[in-house]
């Protein structure tokens, strides 16, 4: 995986989701980009009063305290690990490369969304947790308070990863949206083609060609083809998906048109590129 240098570490700092007044049956983290819900669990009619506790307990264990920085700081972190950084290199490049580079973005965005009157919320950036008052050891000498805020990063980020087997799950998602978003460059394409490939076969396969997940895999599987500059290839494709999003179920028939208007733009345009190649 080809992965771009400092911008998703950046950008993946920039917005933080912090605890949000939630019902009694969820915990919600929200920030300007951010938003998730985490479902409380429920004792179920068959289960111990101890085996509930234990099952809350581990729960409690993977829920952010008062917002996702762990895993922000985590994602970033990993980020550097997959150029051949060390763990403490990655750290120390998480802090003073990454941090400032999510500063500045945030700083730019709140001015484009000023500029049109919206106020985004400030999260306070705190690298760290603060361990004030429960320090049963001294600070050794002889470290800077750069080194030790690299080194509080190290340790945050390895917790949060010991309690996260599916760390590695997490990472790859978030950067394919990532990608998605910002960086559909050709090796983007490349991947994005063979994914959506597979997926429009498997929806074909499982749930016939007039499913609404077809229709919907059919046009994406176009959108990237066109992206790539294939337009020969693409064009059949749109075709095709304005076939099945005609008879596509269920679907309301406002949804329809709006797909089907869509498709029948994104066919003209690729139509037109392929005139203006030749």
């Amino acid at each position: 995986m080809a992965l771009i240098h400092t911008s998703f570490a950046g950008y993946v700092l920039s917005d933080l989701a912090v605890r949000a007044p939630g019902g009694t049956d969820r915990i919600i983290l929200r920030g300007n980009h951010v938003s998730w819900q985490i479902q409380i669990p429920v004792r179920g009619e068959d289960e111990g009063r101890e085996e509930y506790a234990a099952r809350c307990k581990e729960f409690r264990k993977q829920v952010p305290r008062g917002s996702d920085l762990s895993l922000r700081l985590a994602l970033a972190h990993e980020y550097y690990l997959r150029h051949g950084f060390s763990g403490w290199g990655a750290a120390y490049l998480v802090v003073t490369e990454a941090w400032p580079e999510a500063l500045r973005f945030a700083a730019e965005e709140n001015a484009e969304y000023r500029n049109v009157g919206v106020r985004l919320q400030t999260v306070k950036r705190r690298i760290g947790t603060s361990r004030r008052g429960h320090r049963t050891k001294r600070k050794r000498d002889g470290f800077s308070a750069l080194d030790r805020q690299v080194e509080t990063v190290r340790t945050q980020v390895a917790r949060f990863k010991s309690k996260h087997p599916e760390f590695d799950k997490l990472f790859e998602a978030e950067f394919r949206g990532f990608r998605y978003q910002f960086c559909r460059d050709a090796g983007w394409c490349a991947e994005a083609e063979l994914e959506y490939r597979r997926g429009l076969a498997d929806c074909e396969n499982e749930l016939g060609p007039y499913d609404h997940w077809t229709a919907m895999a059919t046009l994406s599987f176009a959108r990237v083809l066109q992206a790539q500059g294939k337009l020969d290839d693409a064009i059949p494709v749109y075709r095709l998906a304005h076939e099945r999003w005609g008879m596509a179920t269920p679907v309301s028939e406002d949804r329809r048109a709006v797909a089907l208007s869509s498709i029948t733009d994104e066919l003209a345009s690729c139509r037109a590129g392929r005139s203006q190649a030749a």
